[in-house]
């Protein structure tokens, strides 16, 4: 589905409230190095851990994501088609041991 600059921009807000509550959280369970978005409209969530620390991320999502609105660097931002059938997701989780 592709989401115009006024839905991003409605939805901003409360998502990163969102963020903001539940990231702290992840970060003391999971302590990521890395984190990749699929699916990061503008980038909302990465921004908040960017804010924490965690500054290798990856924000993938459909190329009509405006690099204007992004609230992460582009150069971190990699448009996809996502409505391109994907038979596995792999996710593996590196956590930092210090």
């Amino acid at each position: 589905m592709k989401y115009s600059k006024q839905f991003y921009r409605e939805q901003c807000a409360g998502s990163l409230r969102s963020a903001r509550e539940v990231v702290p959280l992840i970060l003391e369970l999971v302590k990521p190095r890395s984190v990749v978005d699929v699916g990061c409209g503008v980038g909302t969530w990465l921004s908040v851990f960017r804010e924490h620390g965690v500054q290798d991320v990856l924000g993938l999502d459909g190329p009509h994501v405006s690099p204007d609105m992004l609230m992460i660097p582009r150069e971190v931002f990699q448009p996809v088609d996502l409505a391109r059938p994907a038979p596995v997701i792999l996710v593996l989780l590196s956590t930092r041991t210090s």
